[in-house]
C-alpha cells in the first residue's frame, strides 16, 4: 500500500491488489449461497477500501460485519465490466473504423466518455474517424505512461513522506481535477484506479 507523509493510505498497487482480491476468495466459504450477489452499497464499501489502500484483516478488524462474499462479487462485478470497456477500446483501435465503433462504443464509454461522445460528433459531422481514433489512441497511452510513472514514484519512494506528498495528488485526488486517474483519457487497468464516475457507470448495466 502507499502512505503520504500523515499516514493517509492511497490505492493499491498491481500486486497489492491482486493480493488483497486473493485473500478475499480465500476468505469466502465454499458453500456460500450469497458468493454471487452484490449491491451498490457493497461496490462503494469495497472502493473505499481499495481507495485507501487497507488490507482485508484490516477492514475487517475496524469492520466485522464486513459482507466478504458481497464484496468478492462486487470486485468481480466490476473488474470484468472495466475488462470489457478496455478491450473494447482496444479493439476499436486495431480496427478503426465507423462499423466497429459503432459496435464498441457502449462498451467503451464506461472508461472514456469524453473519448467517445467526440467520436460520436466526428461521424455524425462525417470527419475523418480513423484519424481521430488514433488520435485519441495517442492521448489515452501516453495518460496510461503518466499514471504509471506516477505510482513508480510512489512505490520507490515509500519511506520518503517529501517525495510522496508531492506527487500523490498527481495520482488521485478527488478535489483535484487533473489528478492522472481522473483524466479523460485514462484507461484503468484495474479495479483499484477507477475514478467515482466510472465506477458509476460501470455499475449500470446499460
Amino acid at each position: 500500500m502507499w502512505q503520504c507523509w500523515n499516514g493517509t493510505k492511497y490505492p493499491m498497487s498491481r500486486a497489492s491488489e491482486r493480493g488483497f482480491v486473493k485473500k478475499l476468495r480465500t476468505h469466502v466459504t465454499k458453500h456460500s449461497k450469497n458468493t454471487n450477489t452484490c449491491t451498490r452499497d457493497d461496490t462503494t464499501t469495497l472502493m473505499g477500501i481499495l481507495r485507501s489502500g487497507s488490507d482485508l484483516n484490516s477492514a475487517l478488524s475496524f469492520a466485522p460485519g464486513l459482507r466478504v462474499n458481497s464484496l468478492l462479487a462486487a470486485y468481480d462485478t466490476l473488474d470484468k465490466r472495466r475488462a470489457a470497456s478496455e478491450q473494447a477500446w482496444k479493439t476499436l483501435c486495431a480496427n478503426p473504423t465507423v462499423t466497429n465503433f459503432a459496435k464498441q462504443k457502449k462498451l467503451i464509454v464506461k472508461l472514456l466518455p469524453v473519448i467517445v461522445k467526440d467520436l460520436d460528433d466526428t461521424v455524425k459531422s462525417g470527419g475523418d474517424i480513423v484519424k481521430e481514433i488514433k488520435k485519441y489512441e495517442t492521448i489515452v497511452k501516453a495518460s496510461t505512461k503518466t499514471a504509471e510513472a506516477l505510482e513508480d514514484i510512489c512505490l520507490k519512494a515509500s519511506g520518503n513522506p517529501a517525495v510522496l506528498y508531492g506527487v500523490v495528488s498527481r495520482l488521485y485526488d478527488p478535489v483535484y481535477e487533473y489528478s492522472a486517474y481522473l483524466d479523460y483519457a485514462y484507461l484503468s487497468d484495474r479495479v483499484a484506479t477507477l475514478s467515482p464516475s466510472r465506477v458509476e457507470a460501470l455499475w449500470k448495466k446499460r
